[in-house]
């Protein structure tokens, strides 16, 4: 009898809507996980009465994200959206059978993926995406994946998101080790259906990366100070005539901007602009051992 590659066992799957266990493993995690990292979290606008079908997506910069933003949401319940690779790690493939994540294959488009989140949405559930496509590297926030928008803009259902700060810092993806600190999670309402009719998908992706000018960023830490290198969009400073003067007023106001959303201990204390993209892996991250603070 042929033996069943995991790659086959996973696209045969029939992803259906979480069950009982979702609810238990939510309990767990808001009874020792969060007491351990601190989570908080808010509400901007309370969609866990809402019903019918719904997008939710977040930022993506820790190994536990998925922990922060779904036990909030009991009884609520979502089907996660994972990366392939994911469910090669033993300890993982059985706790995301058990929540039906639905998997993705990494940097490239998959039709089982967009059916399977198509029929559960269809069913009139929730899904949770990090659009991003994987967790940050260096904390900041990367480019959103190509046809997020068009996603949505198909299916016309309510799209709510949350804002993870503080995540980075407790559990970061280079290091295994817990860390003591402090998690927020904030949540609120990004689209309603009738902004996904009027917006066309390239406004809707351009909502979601909302920083003006900013190609990609990394922040390092020297010693108590968190410092951001960020390599600006060049092409669109270019076409807006923008002087070397304009462009670092530009670049503090976003600095400004995004500490107004940070915790006191995640403050971006300084903004230096990188005029070359940064050295990437295979895997698109960035090479952090080559840049210093």
């Amino acid at each position: 009898m042929e033996k069943v590659s995991v790659e086959k066992s996973i696209h045969r799957r029939k992803i259906s809507h979480p069950n009982w266990v979702y609810d238990v493993l939510g309990m767990v995690w808001k009874l020792f996980v969060y007491p351990k990292y601190h989570v908080h979290y808010n509400f901007r606008k309370d969609f866990r009465k809402e019903s019918g079908p719904f997008f939710f997506i977040s930022n993506h910069a820790s190994r536990l994200d998925y922990i922060f933003v779904g036990a909030p949401l009991l009884p609520l319940k979502m089907n996660f959206v994972a990366g392939y690779n994911e469910f090669h790690r033993s300890h993982l493939s059985l706790v995301f059978n058990l929540l039906r994540v639905i998997p993705k294959k990494n940097f490239t488009p998959d039709i089982y993926t967009v059916k399977e989140i198509s029929r559960v949405i269809n069913s009139g559930h929730g899904v949770c995406i990090f659009p991003e496509g994987m967790s940050s590297i260096s904390g900041a926030n990367q480019p959103v994946a190509l046809g997020t928008g068009k996603l949505f803009k198909h299916h016309k259902v309510p799209v709510y998101y949350s804002v993870i700060r503080g995540g980075y810092l407790t559990s970061p993806k280079y290091n295994l080790r817990d860390r003591t600190g402090y998690v927020e999670v904030e949540y609120d309402q990004l689209f309603t259906v009738e902004d996904l009719e009027r917006l066309s998908p390239a406004e809707i992706e351009a909502k979601i990366n909302n920083m003006p000018y900013v190609l990609e960023s990394l922040v390092l830490q020297k010693d108590t100070r968190l410092v951001a290198l960020v390599c600006p969009d060049f092409e669109a400073v270019d076409a807006d005539k923008l002087s070397q003067e304009q462009l670092e007023v530009v670049m503090e106001e976003n600095r400004k901007l995004v500490n107004a959303e940070l915790a006191a201990y995640e403050q971006i204390n300084e903004l230096r602009i990188y005029t070359h993209e940064f050295e990437k892996t295979p895997k698109k991250s960035i090479k952090r051992f080559l840049y210093e603070a």
